[in-house]
């Protein structure tokens, strides 16, 4: 599945990774406006992702230190779908906000 992230969302779907393709200050403004937060105020500038499992270009600042991103790259993983210890308890909490990533995920688990 292409440009599904370690915890199974979908990079396609995401607003930040929208933005940043589409390279649209404007559009970067609303998505800073619709995910900041009185602890979190973002910028436009922080609008910039091109997926986690993309070390070579840019991250949102947010996913950077992700215990379930790193925990994949340290064992070499594309995503979490690929790991024996699949469905861990980090993975948990994550499903529970989004219960779709972790079907994407039991669909390239392998036993």
């Amino acid at each position: 599945m292409k440009n599904l992230a370690y915890c199974g969302l979908l990079c396609n779907e995401c607003e930040i990774f929208k933005a940043t393709l589409a390279d649209d200050c404007d559009y970067k403004e609303q998505v800073a406006k619709n995910f900041s937060s009185p602890q979190y105020p973002l910028t436009s500038a922080d609008i910039n992702c091109y997926g986690c499992s993309d070390n070579n270009k840019a991250i949102f600042k947010f996913c950077e230190e992700c215990e379930i991103r790193l925990c994949g790259i340290a064992k070499s993983l594309t995503n979490c779908g690929q790991c024996k210890s699949f469905a861990c308890d980090k993975l948990h909490k994550a499903f529970e906000h989004n219960p779709e990533n972790k079907k994407r995920l039991e669909k390239v688990f392998i036993k």
